[in-house]
Order: structure tokens, then C-alpha cells, then sequence
């Protein structure tokens, strides 16, 4: 279950708040979310939801506190509203029952943190009291497909509700609705499944049988019973629709992966009752207090980072030829041909091409790191010398690096990933994928405006599978071929014995530089049929051997 609105922070729970979200969750609740409604108690809402798994929170200005703040207080909203654990903008609305703001002045504002919602796609949590009509035309006049959000605590007819979900917008219910004198059963029974919450406004509007007292989120399991009831559903079937609508429009899927990756990432208490004797235990505990310290200093302010990355690239090649071409020698041998029915191996290797890129790293928690790296190179190497282009490489990776100390200033790294190579030699081009393992270690060094944390990897990218049928060497017709008698038994000048050698077949232009004047032999097979050029094919495997540095820096949010 998911209580989709609930004042936790407030005094009301100061006492017991521990023992509060303890039963909350013992009882079933998965998700708390907080809104925010009074500016000045604005910091403890936040270090109460920052310090608390399955706690998440709403930004906002309330139409209660409207009138005590000012234009600055919309930047603060809009500044704020990208913390972490923050989800909806709210609460917000009209309060037309009390009398603490003028309505113009609330509209205002209302109006203004629904844009600020738009402008960063987040929820908005939508306080209406007394004020139907204005909230949604305020709404209606808003809505441009990017608006979504909820009106809290509905108390409304179906007229309201029905306008309220052409607008785009959910409803939630909470302990009223348990109430003797509640009348709007109809209202629950029309909303679609998929468009309603539950929620218990903690600490107040307390659910029967409990009334009187002071409401908390263990109650908001009596708000999907009493739905349940009311439209002949099973309580399990409320407890999914209710929790997957809200995990939906709160898109709360994503947060709690990363709640949980960081309640994972801190270093725990040890438990006492672990250990035999007393010397055992201190020794744990000072090394937790170590671990933490080290935690907050070095690896807490590693989140999204990132940087540059240079390196060598070793091309390592393992060729099986198909083809292999001989020039001829002197006047009267000829150049030949030879297909290969047997494997002939050979291993190739193109040492240190300049490598460079960028990459972005997210710590999922202290001993993993998620890195993604665009790497580019180009082998020239001795292709020029075989009448080849420059081969160019672009390479993706997706790594995962495993810290073995992590909470050491130095850390070693193994790694591991997949990788994606695109190739193109001027010939052909391809794309393959690739396994990568590695090793490596970084340096955290801590700064007043963020992390510096440089990491040097030796990195092998094993690339899957078998380029088949790559030109590996291609000999042009050269002038001693031209004037040689196999090639020119007639002795015409070069031009006309190159026209005449093309005009039979026997050369054609190279492929891979069209316009250029090079041209290649050309024979056909008379057994097979096929025709050939006078290249070298083989069918290639490669690995990438990569030594790279990567300063990564991590921004302080």
C-alpha cells in the first residue's frame, strides 16, 4: 500500500514518529509521501524524509500560507523541486472555507506552481476546499497534456469528479469516507480503478473505529477496506490498483530502485548479538564509525558524474584467410591467385592508437559503479602501405566496476560489461557487440564544490563473433606490371594497355577509391565462375586492448 498524502513531519509526531513508520510498515505500507505545507517547517520536512526509506516528498506553497510569503518564494520552489526524494509539486490549491489569503492571491500562486509543475514533468497534489469551480478552470486553463496530479482528499460530487478526470487528474480518498454522514458513495463507486489513490491526511481526518484520535499511515489500510466494500471489490484488488496508480503518476518505480540502492550503499549497525565476546564487537564498531565517516566524506557526494577518457588502443586480430593474392615476378611470371580450402591463421596486432571520449558514471552504491564510456579510434597503421584506407572505430561501452575497498581513498576495480564496436574500414562497415573484463583503480578526492575522481582501467573488449569476407591487403596494378610482357605481350603504351585491360576484364577500378586512377587485377575462376580482385580476404576476430585514464568529476548537489 502506498499513503499518498500524510503530514508525518508535523509536531503532531514528534513524540513516536519511529514507532509511527513502524507500524506504518509492519502493517503493509510500502510508500509514504509527505507534502509540504508551510514554508518555514520546510527544512525538517526535508531531513525527516532524506534520512527515511519509503519516505518521499511534495514541494510547494499551500493557499493557507499564500499570503505570508512572496514572488521569491516560486524560485525557491522551482530551485527545490529537483532534490532528491522530491515527487509531486504540493501541496496546492484553493481554500475558499477559512480565511487566512484573499482568493486572488491563491489563485495566483496556484496557477504559477502548476507551470513550475509542467516545466519539470512532476505531479501536482491539488488542495480544494470549498472552491470547485476555480480550481478546475484554473486547471481546465492550464492543461496542455503535460498536467497531471491529484485532488486530495476528494469530497466533491460526481459532476466535480467527472470534469476532474476529463482534466486529466486522479482523485484520492481518505478516512471521511469511513464517516457515518459521508454521502458522495457514488463518487467511489464511479472513479475508474486506475485513476484513484488512498491516503489518511495523517494525523488528521482519522478513519473509524478509531476517530477522535490522532490518524497515522497504519490507518490508511481502513480506507481500502472501506472502498473495497463500497465497490464490491477485494481488498487485494484495491491494495494493487491503488499502489500501482500511484507508483505511476508518482513515478515512484525509479526511486525506490535508487532508496533502496542507497539504504544498501550506508554501512550498517553491527548487531551485538553477532558477536561472542565484547572485543570482537568494539572492533566492529569502530570500524563502522570508520566506514561511515569515510561513507559521508568519500562516497556519499559520488552520484552522477562525469568526465573524459584517453587511452591506447592495442588492436589485436586474428585472421583466417579465404584468399590470398601473389604479385607477379619479373616479365614473364605472372600474379596469381590462391583460395584457401584449409584454414591458414595468422594473428595481426596494430599497438597504440590514440584513443579519446567521454564517459558518465552513476554509483549505484559504494562497490558499484554503472560507467558508460564513447570511445573513438582510427588505425592508419600500415594500411597505406597495402592501398587501404584508415580503419575508424567507434566504440560504446556499459560497464559495471566492483570497488573491493570502498570505503578506502584509493580503490582497486575489477569490471566487467558489454560493449558495442562500429567499424569502418572504407570498405564495408559493421557493427558487433563485445564482452569487456578488466581491472583497474580510482582516487576519490574530495573537494568544496564536488568530487574529483580520476581512475585509470586496462580494459579488453572480446568482440563477439567473426567479421567474414574483410579485405586485409589490396595490391593495385603497378607500371612494372603494365610493361611487363604477361600483362602487355603487345608493348602498347601504358594508357591504351591499361584501356585494353580494362576493356577485357582484366582490371578493374578499385572500389574502395572510386575517381582516383587506382585500379585492381581482376580474374574469374573458370571452375567456379567467380570473379576475384587482387586482395587479400580473411575472416576476422578481434580484441580491443584499451589502457585508458578517466577523470570522472561528480557535481555537488
Amino acid at each position: 500500500m502506498i499513503d499518498t498524502h500524510a503530514h508525518i513531519d508535523t509536531e503532531a509526531f514528534d513524540g513516536d514518529r519511529a514507532e509511527v513508520l513502524q507500524r506504518a510498515f509492519d502493517s503493509g505500507v510500502e510508500v509514504i509521501i509527505v507534502p509540504d505545507i508551510k514554508p518555514s517547517a520546510r527544512p525538517n520536512l526535508r531531513q525527516i524524509v532524506d534520512v527515511t526509506p519509503g519516505l518521499f516528498r511534495g514541494i510547494g506553497i499551500h493557499p493557507h500560507h499564500a499570503g505570508e510569503v512572496d514572488a521569491e518564494a516560486l524560485d525557491v520552489v522551482e530551485a527545490d523541486c529537483q532534490q532528491s526524494k522530491v515527487v509531486a509539486i504540493g501541496e496546492i490549491g484553493l481554500d475558499y472555507y477559512y480565511d487566512f489569503c484573499s482568493p486572488d492571491v491563491q489563485k495566483l500562486y496556484f496557477r504559477e506552481q502548476l507551470c513550475i509543475a509542467k516545466r519539470h514533468d512532476l505531479p501536482v497534489i491539488v488542495h480544494n476546499r470549498d472552491a470547485d469551480q476555480d480550481v478546475l478552470d484554473i486547471i481546465d486553463q492550464e492543461q496542455d497534456g503535460t498536467l497531471r496530479g491529484v485532488l486530495h482528499c476528494f469530497s466533491s460530487d460526481v459532476a466535480v469528479l467527472d470534469r476532474a478526470l476529463s482534466l486529466g487528474m486522479h482523485v484520492s480518498f481518505t478516512g471521511n469516507i469511513t464517516f457515518k454522514k459521508f454521502t458522495l458513495r457514488d463518487v467511489v463507486e464511479r472513479v475508474p480503478t486506475d485513476r484513484f489513490m488512498i491516503e489518511t491526511d495523517s494525523p488528521y481526518m482519522t478513519p473509524v473505529p478509531h476517530r477522535g484520535k490522532r490518524n497515522e499511515p497504519a490507518f490508511v489500510r481502513l480506507v481500502a477496506e472501506k472502498i473495497a466494500e463500497m465497490r464490491s471489490m477485494t481488498f487485494a484488488e484495491i491494495q494493487s490498483a491503488s499502489t500501482a496508480t500511484a507508483k505511476n503518476l508518482f513515478r515512484l518505480t525509479l526511486f525506490l530502485v535508487l532508496a533502496t540502492l542507497a539504504l544498501e550503499a550506508q554501512p550498517r549497525v553491527p548487531n551485538e548479538d553477532d558477536y561472542d565476546l565484547d572485543s570482537e564487537y568494539d572492533y566492529a564498531m569502530d570500524q563502522y564509525y570508520a566506514d561511515s565517516a569515510a561513507y559521508v566524506r568519500l562516497v556519499k557526494p559520488r552520484v552522477f558524474g562525469f568526465g573524459f577518457t584517453t587511452g591506447s588502443n592495442t588492436v589485436t586480430e586474428r585472421r583466417t584467410y579465404r584468399q590470398l593474392f601473389y604479385r607477379g615476378r619479373g616479365e614473364n611470371v605472372p600474379m596469381r591467385w590462391r583460395d584457401l580450402a584449409e584454414d591458414t591463421v595468422a594473428s595481426f596486432s596494430y599497438p597504440s592508437l590514440s584513443t579519446f571520449g567521454a564517459s558518465v558514471a552513476y554509483q549505484l552504491t559504494p562497490r558499484f559503479l554503472l560507467e558508460g564510456t564513447y570511445l573513438y579510434t582510427k588505425n592508419v597503421g600500415d594500411r597505406a602501405d597495402y592501398n587501404l584506407p584508415p580503419i575508424v572505430t567507434n566504440i560504446a561501452e556499459l560497464s559495471v566496476l566492483y570497488a573491493l575497498n570502498p570505503y578506502n581513498k584509493v580503490n582497486f576495480l575489477p569490471q566487467t560489461g558489454v560493449s558495442f564496436a562500429h567499424t569502418n574500414d572504407g570498405i564495408t562497415t559493421t557493427s558487433r557487440f563485445g564482452v569487456i573484463a578488466g581491472i583497474g583503480a580510482g582516487v576519490a578526492i574530495p573537494t568544496s564544490f564536488g568530487m574529483f575522481y580520476p581512475m585509470v582501467n586496462v580494459r579488453f573488449d572480446f568482440i563477439l563473433g567473426t567479421q567474414t569476407g574483410m579485405v586485409t591487403s589490396s595490391y593495385p596494378v603497378i607500371d612494372a606490371e603494365i610493361g611487363s610482357k604477361w600483362f602487355n605481350p603487345n608493348g602498347l603504351p601504358r594508357d591504351e594497355a591499361v584501356r585494353a585491360a580494362l576493356a577485357d576484364g582484366r582490371i578493374q577500378e578499385d572500389p574502395a577509391k572510386p575517381g582516383e586512377g587506382v585500379y585492381l587485377h581482376r580474374y574469374v575462376n573458370p571452375a567456379t565462375g567467380k570473379a576475384v580482385l587482387s586482395q587479400e580476404i580473411a575472416d576476422v576476430t578481434t580484441i580491443y586492448a584499451i589502457p585508458r585514464l578517466t577523470l570522472l568529476y561528480y557535481p555537488k548537489w
